[in-house]
């Protein structure tokens, strides 16, 4: 873990965290050990619903294979198009997984402001995700993020501490949002668009439908929406069942259809999402 300035809150007292050779500690002596690779659990044992909370590490894996093949490149090139200019104060991914999209906007905002030593505009990234093994796996991917096993209904973050947060096709409670987010932050959220998938989705389901329109958070007003859509060409089995294990729809199969759709040799389908930016009401 870089040394920087942190977020984080004691999700005990709801103090601020302060990091303190190895361990984060807050005014009330509540301590929590940083992980060997650099990430804190931030997450109560009774605010947690097993053990294996999130997604499951084969799923974490199979994604961070899938992405880093660039098949949402075009997605993840858009958003860092939509937030290149909030790419400044502490930056948080809520549901951050494996940290792709922060890492990915990180090398954007050193890209534009230098070096990492003296980036003509400083931004600080920060991850927040409820499967410990998520989180595991992008602190051992990039020193330069900061990472805490978090829970989306209850962030670890400190109040009004956030310039830019984003929620990618993840849970988002939209009260927590507006408590950890500043006067003045932006929110930005990619949901899934009515054509996502539409394809894969018939594979799966006997009557797939489209995907219907995600509410807005209550309390945020929408500063501009747009669709990101592009062709998604998978060529092989392998890539194909990466797309089955990263996605929700695993946990709605019955062991049949399960292995029917893991022979599938190559899928062609549209990847569809809708980008939203707001701003608190």
């Amino acid at each position: 873990m870089t040394q920087q300035q942190h977020i984080w809150m004691c999700p005990v007292c709801q103090q601020a965290l302060r990091l303190v050779d190895r361990q984060f500690l807050c005014a009330e002596g509540h301590s929590f050990d940083v992980a060997r690779e650099g990430y804190v659990n931030l997450v109560l044992a009774h605010q947690r619903s097993s053990s294996q909370a999130g997604d499951p590490p084969d799923s974490l894996r199979q994604r961070r294979l899938f992405l880093e093949a660039g098949y949402y490149e075009a997605l993840a090139n858009r958003v860092i198009e939509m937030v290149t200019s909030h790419l400044e104060g502490h930056v948080l991914d809520v549901g951050c997984g494996e940290g792709y999209l922060l890492r990915r906007l990180q090398t954007a905002a050193v890209a534009q402001g230098g070096n990492d030593a003296q980036p003509t505009r400083v931004a600080q990234f920060h991850g927040v995700d409820i499967s410990r093994e998520g989180v595991r796996m992008g602190a051992r991917m990039s020193e330069a993020i900061a990472f805490a096993v978090g829970n989306a209904y209850r962030l670890p973050v400190q109040a009004d501490s956030v310039r830019l947060c984003l929620v990618m096709m993840a849970p988002r409670e939209g009260a927590e949002i507006q408590r950890v987010l500043a006067a003045d932050g932006i929110l930005l959220c990619v949901t899934p668009g009515e054509g996502h998938l539409a394809n894969f989705r018939k594979l799966v389901y006997n009557d797939a439908r489209p995907h219907t329109p995600v509410e807005v958070p209550a309390g945020f007003h929408v500063v501009s929406e747009e669709p990101v859509s592009f062709p998604l060409n998978l060529t092989s089995k392998e890539s194909v069942s990466q797309l089955l294990e990263m996605t929700p729809y695993k946990w709605h199969m019955d062991p049949e259809t399960y292995q029917r759709v893991r022979g599938v040799e190559s899928l062609t389908d549209t990847a569809d999402f809708t980008v939203q930016l707001l701003r608190r009401a």
